[in-house]
Order: C-alpha cells, then sequence, then structure tokens
C-alpha cells in the first residue's frame, strides 16, 4: 500500500465510531471535533432517551453545543447554506443602518474614515453572502447575484425575488430550511 492510498481511507469518528471522509474535519453524526479533540455538538435524544442516529450523514436535529453561538454568529460570512426572508430583510436594514450611522459619526468627527470604511466593508460582505444564500433559499445558484449588474430592472427583480418570494419547503440542494 503506498502513502496515497493510506490517506484516503475513510476514517472513525471516535465519540460515535460513525464512519467519514478521510479529510473530515468534523463528524456529522455526533459533533465530534477533529481538529479540537472535543465534541462541539451534544447528540439529540428521540423520545425513547436512546441518542438519535437515524441519518448518519445529517447533523442532529436538535442539537445543543458548547461553541454553537459563536459558530452560527460566523456563518454570516459563510457563502454555504440559506437564510430566510426575514433574516434577510434584518440584514438589509441593519446594512443601510450601518451606513446612515457611519456618515453621521464621520461627519461629526466622532470617528475617522478608516473606521467606517472597514466596516463598511465587512457589511458589505455580510450582504453579498445574504444575498447568494437567499438565492439558494429559493433553490437557485449564487451566481444570481450577477442580475445586480444589470442596470435598474436587475435589482428590482432580485428585491422582488429575495425580499417576497417564500423559500423552498424543507431541504434543497443548499441544505436544510433555516430560521
Amino acid at each position: 500500500m503506498d502513502d496515497s492510498t493510506l490517506h484516503m481511507a475513510p476514517k472513525r469518528c471516535p465519540s460515535c465510531d460513525t464512519e467519514l471522509a478521510w479529510d473530515a474535519i468534523l463528524c456529522v453524526s455526533c459533533g465530534y471535533h477533529f481538529a479540537l479533540g472535543r465534541q462541539l455538538v451534544t447528540t439529540t435524544h428521540s423520545a425513547g432517551g436512546s441518542p438519535s442516529h437515524s441519518n448518519p450523514q445529517a447533523p442532529p436535529a436538535a442539537s445543543t453545543a458548547v461553541d454553537m453561538p459563536l459558530i452560527n454568529f460566523l456563518s454570516i460570512f459563510w457563502i454555504h447554506g440559506r437564510i430566510p426572508r426575514g433574516r434577510w430583510w434584518t440584514i438589509q436594514i441593519g446594512y443601510v443602518a450601518i451606513i446612515v450611522l457611519g456618515s453621521k459619526l464621520m461627519e461629526n468627527g466622532l470617528i475617522s474614515n478608516t473606521v467606517v470604511l472597514t466596516t463598511t466593508w465587512i457589511a458589505s460582505w455580510i450582504v453579498f453572502m445574504a444575498h447568494v444564500k437567499r438565492w439558494h433559499d429559493i433553490d437557485r445558484s449564487g451566481l444570481w447575484c450577477l442580475v445586480f449588474l444589470i442596470p435598474i430592472l436587475g435589482p428590482v427583480y432580485a428585491l422582488i425575488e429575495l425580499g417576497f418570494q417564500r423559500g423552498t419547503e424543507g431541504a434543497n440542494e443548499y441544505g436544510d430550511q433555516s430560521g
């Protein structure tokens, strides 16, 4: 057996013994994090009190976790997943509020241009990720963000689709329904 074959062999989770891809970082069955060497997510329990492992490829349905609030917060920076209309609107309104507040504070000399520019760039990235995830929620590729490049009609079409169209019920190719 050569070295390339050894690295491609599946590995097993030390916590729940689920077989995973050789390069897995997190066990999707029990939440064990290989790099940290500990379980981030506790297993859910079915009505009978036994751990629920019906689908080893799916994360626990109603899990609790030590690091989940931080992971959930940081997910606004990631391109994967879906968000519902309400969360999308919250992000859009928050973005406008940040821009207005930042410009007023900068006008009055209370914060520097650098702070406003940095905050605007970070907020713009979050808005872009929200657009991608909202397209995912209506079962379309994130490449639909390119519709914004069409003058006038593109942003209007995107607003109608992202802001008012109901997301796909249940799971689609971009993940399960969130929020």
